[in-house]
């Protein structure tokens, strides 16, 4: 699997930027390719030449959703969405008053809560959130088990 990327400046096209942790080949001898920091043009735009693309990385969390039509489109095509920073991270936080709020109706924490509207927002997100102690991925895991309710939902939109 390559692991493709669009670097900063976000006007540069897309095919800038890629690399790869394997010795270069030509882009068409890879099976599978993750693309990272792209619009939600490109990948439409870029299956016709492209190996198929098995998963897309990009930022989005609870309180970062510029991406929502990226992962519509990704959902649709059958491609999993993973988001980095899905907790929050550099210049986003998610302790929104309402994340709070929904988080004390179900004795959880912001974070949990954060996790479970990833999951409930798309099947195809595939979220990885770093967890530093066993204790942190136990936290995580639990939010698994948390299903928003519609009240909850419409408050976090």
């Amino acid at each position: 699997m390559v692991v493709a990327g669009r670097r900063r400046p976000r006007s540069r096209p897309a095919g800038h930027g890629h690399r790869s942790s394997a010795p270069l080949r030509p882009i068409h001898a890879y099976e599978q390719l993750r693309a990272g920091h792209i619009r939600s043009s490109q990948p439409r735009r870029g299956r016709p030449r492209l190996p198929s693309v098995a998963a897309v990385q990009n930022h989005f969390n609870i309180a970062g959703r510029d991406d929502v039509a990226l992962l519509d489109t990704c959902a649709r095509a059958g491609i999993a969405f993973v988001p980095f920073f899905p907790l929050g991270g550099g210049r986003t936080g998610i302790d929104h008053p309402a994340v709070v709020k929904v988080a004390g109706r179900h004795h959880a924490t912001v974070h949990q809560i954060a996790l479970a509207w990833l999951l409930a927002r798309s099947p195809a997100i595939l979220a990885i959130p770093g967890t530093g102690s066993v204790a942190h991925l136990e936290t995580n895991l639990a939010a698994r088990a948390i299903t928003l309710t519609e009240e909850d939902l419409a408050d976090l939109a």
